[in-house]
């Protein structure tokens, strides 16, 4: 992806997420706390956990460890398809953290129990008050962008996505997350990966 053609995708993701703030967020979250299922339970309970921040905070940080070991240098470190992995998962979930942490934004269960609904500011660690960005769906979307730059089947780059998709449409169902979370997690996601990327190329470009 060009930085032109990811400069408009996400414009057009902050003007979704703006627009769903003022007009869908609230009649999402009603309509989905009136037709929960024990399916959308269980398989939000298996995104909860397979994409949780602690474990892929500790596989991003592992893994590029690991790989600057086994490289001996940075240069090689950054040359490695495996470290481009990691830190696009590194990157983004630093990104999400501060947005979380800067944002406080009120999660549905607030509105839902008290008819709290957006900002409080600044709210470190309370998880009632970091939804934005949902950092389940930043982490699906920054495995299906860094597979983008090494996966060239259209078919395929079209399956994932709508996978990915699916699984982040999940959080909003699990009552975890406003659709305006999810637009913005993916934005977090690809931009993380991204950023990855760019580091990779400047290096691999050095040989």
């Amino acid at each position: 992806m060009t930085f032109s053609r990811l400069l408009v995708f996400s414009v057009l993701l902050l003007i979704l997420a703006i627009v769903s703030y003022y007009q869908l967020d609230i009649p999402a979250i009603i309509y989905v706390a009136a037709h929960q299922t024990t399916t959308i339970k269980l398989v939000g309970t298996f995104i909860q956990y397979a994409f949780t921040f602690p474990l892929w905070a500790a596989i991003s940080v592992i893994g590029l460890i690991i790989n600057f070991i086994r490289a001996g240098n940075i240069k090689v470190f950054m040359q490695r398809p495996s470290t481009q992995f990691f830190l696009a998962l590194f990157l983004t979930m630093f990104f999400a953290g501060i947005l979380k942490t800067s944002l406080g934004r009120y999660r549905p269960e607030m509105y839902l129990l008290h008819n709290l609904y957006g900002f409080s500011g600044f709210a470190f660690g309370e998880k009632v008050r970091n939804s934005m960005p949902s950092d389940h769906t930043a982490i699906i979307f920054t495995l299906i962008t860094t597979l983008f730059y090494f996966m060239r089947s259209l078919g395929w780059r079209i399956l994932i996505v709508l996978l990915g998709l699916a699984l982040v449409a999940m959080r909003v169902f699990y009552l975890k997350h406003y659709p305006s979370d999810v637009l913005i997690g993916i934005l977090v996601g690809v931009w993380g990966a991204y950023l990855a990327h760019l580091f990779c190329q400047h290096f691999s470009a050095e040989r």
